[in-house]
């Protein structure tokens, strides 16, 4: 303080900032949280709408043109590998019985494989929710592995 200066004044003046910075610390209080309570609400909003959002999204998807005739595709193709491999393993067999090789063998219980595995994707294919309803007619639900692949591996019981 300096000597010229009124002490009651310089008071006054302490008083006066101190007032002013802390009605500017309430302003700046009140901002944040407006921001904060908007925000929630936003959020909020959008996480109450959004099961109708998402059930909007997969209807418009599923009826799709284009889902149609890709997933019409992808079955006929799926199916079409099936019938491939249910050949193979059928001629796969035929040549393990004749010669009985450990090569014959070995080639028969990969095809075997590859067909079991073929058909747990078809099938996995026709419960997709996108694709269910596409299925051609004429193509089954699903596929029984044994029908297709065989009941069991050379050398299992």
């Amino acid at each position: 303080m300096a000597k010229n200066q009124n002490p009651t004044r310089y008071r006054d003046d302490v008083r006066e900032v101190t007032r002013d910075s802390s009605l500017g610390g309430l302003v700046v209080l009140f901002f944040v949280v407006g921001a904060l309570v908007v925000g929630f609400g936003i959020w909020g909003l959008t996480v109450w709408l959004s099961p109708v959002t998402g059930a909007g999204n997969v209807h418009r998807d599923v009826n799709d043109a284009k889902n149609q005739e890709a997933w019409s595709a992808r079955y006929n193709g799926e199916y079409n590998r099936l019938l491939a491999d249910k050949q193979q393993v059928r001629i796969m067999s035929d040549s393990y019985r004749s010669t009985k090789s450990e090569k014959d063998r070995i080639d028969l219980q990969g095809a075997v494989l590859n067909c079991q595995s073929d058909v747990a994707a078809y099938n996995a294919d026709t419960q997709n929710v996108l694709g269910r309803k596409w299925l051609p007619s004429g193509l089954p639900q699903s596929v029984d592995a044994t029908e297709v692949c065989g009941h069991t591996l050379p050398g299992q019981p």
